[in-house]
């Protein structure tokens, strides 16, 4: 081999190197932000399923840079440099001013929690959301959330709508991972409720993304629609008061 040749293929190990140490920082930081009071070290290789050596090692470097803080006990949690970066993505995710009072409509009359989701970059993010005011609510939806569409209302939903190019894209070399013992994981059977969805007019999310929530999301217009307002509700309510439910998000959307 000559020095050319070394000289390529050290750059590309360390190309790879550094983007593999990227895709585990992030890894490392989704782990910590699904914990409500923070994680100990052990806590986050568990969870993350990276090796301890690298773990600690980009842990130290989180916190050194504010995307992590070390408290008392050991406890890591996100940072406040992770406060930027989220007031930024508010910033740049400001979604249309016309959803906003249509899911405070949604959430004063139903008492459940309501969002509003929409295609950005061809992905289904979450744009904006609104908590209820039952004592007991289901779990908040953080903005900015994407992925797993197959297990949620609003991504079978706006996929359902979508022109059949861009469901192709965004479908083409998607695992259907499952999230529940309910997550649809085949591709016929999602595409057969998909075009349900579509003659219906609403999806449904009975348990798919997360057990003991269900989720109810209709389209902000209709064929090609690019958003979605979704209701979620602890699962023994949801069932109880769905045609309830089903009745206002579909004015709301047809009036506002």
């Amino acid at each position: 081999m000559n020095k050319a040749d070394e000289d390529t293929d050290t750059k590309g190990s360390q190309q790879i190197l550094r983007v593999q140490s990227v895709g585990r920082a992030v890894k490392i930081l989704q782990v910590v932000a699904e914990s409500a009071v923070g994680m100990h070290l052990s806590e986050i290789v568990a969870r993350s399923g990276l090796p301890v050596q690298a773990t600690n090692h980009l842990v130290h470097t989180l916190t050194a840079t504010g995307m992590l803080m070390r408290r008392d006990r050991g406890v890591y949690s996100l940072g406040y440099q992770i406060g930027a970066l989220a007031d930024a993505l508010n910033r740049q995710l400001a979604p249309p001013e016309h959803l906003m009072p249509m899911i405070r409509k949604i959430a004063n009359e139903s008492f459940e929690a309501c969002y509003a989701s929409g295609w950005v970059n061809g992905e289904i993010v979450t744009l904006v959301g609104v908590q209820g005011s039952y004592p007991i609510q289901a779990k908040e939806v953080s903005i900015g959330s994407q992925g797993a569409a197959h297990a949620r209302a609003s991504g079978k939903l706006l996929l359902a709508l979508a022109p059949e190019g861009d469901r192709i894209a965004y479908l083409k070399g998607k695992v259907l991972t499952p999230r529940t013992p309910s997550t649809i994981t085949n591709r016929k059977v999602l595409e057969s409720e998909l075009v349900q969805i579509a003659e219906q007019g609403y999806a449904l999310d009975r348990e798919e993304y997360e057990l003991g929530l269900s989720c109810i999301a209709v389209p902000v217009g209709y064929a090609g629609a690019r958003y979605a307002l979704t209701l979620s509700a602890p699962t023994g309510r949801f069932t109880k008061n769905l045609s309830q439910y089903i009745e206002i998000m579909k004015r709301v959307a047809r009036d506002s």
